[in-house]
């Protein structure tokens, strides 16, 4: 477990996982903006495009093909960085 997620003295579970959460909401503020989305023909994901890595990722309103959310985020019913910023994409697109 890296730094990042480990609990911090006297943090309880449900603190780490509010913690947690809130950074990767501001990665997707300030990383996201740059962000480009397409969504697939049949409507059920769409593609983000991630300048800052230079990878696409599928995603929809509950998964994303990223390290992050595959195996951190995920697991802990997190959303990563590319969800939260696809949330908002959609919600101004509609």
């Amino acid at each position: 477990m890296s730094a990042m997620t480990k609990a911090r003295p006297g943090e309880s579970s449900e603190q780490r996982l509010s913690r947690l959460q809130r950074e990767r909401i501001d990665r997707a503020l300030t990383e996201g903006e740059q962000y480009g989305f397409q969504e697939d023909s049949s409507g059920t994901f769409a593609w983000c495009f991630n300048p800052v890595s230079g990878r696409f990722y599928q995603v929809t309103e509950q998964s994303c093909t990223c390290k992050d959310f595959e195996h951190r985020a995920g697991p802990q019913s997190l959303a990563c960085k590319h969800i939260v910023r696809f949330l908002a994409w959609r919600e101004n697109t509609r």
